[in-house]
């Protein structure tokens, strides 16, 4: 039978007194802030694995599990001395991540979590057996959901492992390949605006506008994308892409990263942002997208480039970016190589997007009563 608690009933919130990083140890126990570990100490504040809320700021409400022998600084909010003939700590854990903080945060401008507020938060405990049986699903699932992910930043890792090994590194140029202008090879260098009406032209749907945090490292991603309108887009001529355009993010913290743009042609746009390379038939955009991310052209050629007030690229210096140049059938091979390991990390989001479902499903059913048929309604 499900019984409701507060969760001063079954542990005791409280923060630790915090210390400076300047009294760090380079070993000893593992210190946790808001986010997680941060660093190491002398002392512990905690033998035993903890439930760690974030108190303060943007992360107010995450939740971390402390490993044992732990110092718990003082902007995360302690769940001690649990009760565990009450409440199972993973249980709990999966619980209060489930149903939010969002009726005890107090604050806009700085979110927080006050003692006072989180102890009244309502609890609600099956028995200790039940409790364990759910957290074991959740735990098997979550644990299927880390190999995925894991599988896909290691694939994510080999694309650029197999970059070096086909075309090596460029301060070394074992292979002898010729060095050129980027410029050489473009028929293209330019970038979008924005557009009238600024944000107030953003719309719901309609033609997407590329912005530089849809730029990632050799990936487009589209979840945040804005859309513009088609008399909007047609407006925007210079800023249209083609498929197979090479995207540099040219301003900001982001400025650098790469991607190819594989879509419809001349159906979406950039902004200001982000620059479009639109290359001849020598260089493989693929080659070029992954030469841009290499750790070698971030730190030789980014760093170099950039203002020493504003980080930004001009179409100048990127069109006198010095580069490699492979024979074309190398380039070519190493983009139906990454295209290969591209569908093997398609297969496996597929497969982390259907586990994540089946994860919310069984968080869903297991705290509102469907997953043993009791009656855990929250």
């Amino acid at each position: 039978m499900t019984k409701k608690y507060l969760l001063k009933d079954v542990c005791n919130p409280k923060q630790w007194k915090t210390i400076s990083q300047k009294n760090f140890t380079k070993d000893g126990y593992p210190v946790y802030g808001a986010n997680g570990k941060i660093g190491f100490y002398s002392e512990y504040t905690h033998a035993n694995k903890t439930i760690l809320v974030t108190c303060r700021g943007a992360t107010c409400g995450t939740l971390n599990i402390s490993e044992p022998y732990s110092y718990i600084n003082g902007n995360a909010m302690a769940l001690d001395n649990l009760d565990e003939n009450i409440a199972d700590l993973k249980y709990l854990y999966y619980y209060v991540e489930y149903v939010g903080f969002n009726n005890v945060i107090t604050g806009t401008a700085q979110p927080q979590i006050t003692r006072t507020n989180i102890q009244k938060m309502p609890i609600y405990l099956p028995s200790l057996v039940e409790q364990k049986s759910i957290a074991s699903i959740l735990d098997k699932t979550m644990n299927v959901i880390d190999k995925r992910q894991q599988q896909i930043e290691a694939l994510s890792v080999l694309k650029q492992s197999v970059f070096l090994d086909m075309f090596g590194s460029v301060k070394t140029n074992k292979h002898k390949l010729k060095m050129a202008k980027l410029g050489d090879f473009t028929s293209l260098v330019t970038s979008g605006s924005t557009p009238r009406g600024g944000r107030k032209s953003y719309l719901k749907e309609g033609i997407p506008l590329v912005r530089s945090q849809n730029v990632l490292w050799n990936r487009l991603c589209l979840e945040d994308v804005v859309f513009i309108s088609e008399e909007t887009h047609n407006n925007m001529k210079r800023s249209q892409l083609k498929n197979r355009d090479v995207l540099l993010n040219i301003t900001g913290a982001s400025i650098g990263r790469s991607v190819v743009y594989e879509g419809e042609s001349y159906n979406a746009n950039v902004n200001q942002h982000v620059c479009i390379i639109r290359l001849n038939k020598n260089i493989n955009p693929y080659y070029l997208s992954y030469y841009f991310n290499n750790d070698e052209f971030q730190q030789n050629v980014v760093n170099k480039n950039i203002g020493a007030t504003r980080q930004a690229f001009n179409y100048t210096q990127i069109k006198n970016f010095d580069i490699l140049v492979p024979n074309i059938t190398m380039q070519n091979d190493f983009e139906d190589k990454v295209k290969k390991v591209n569908e093997q990390i398609s297969l496996i989001s597929k497969s982390l997007e259907q586990i994540n479902k089946l994860y919310d499903s069984i968080l869903h059913k297991a705290f509102n009563g469907e997953l043993f048929n009791e009656d855990i309604k929250v």
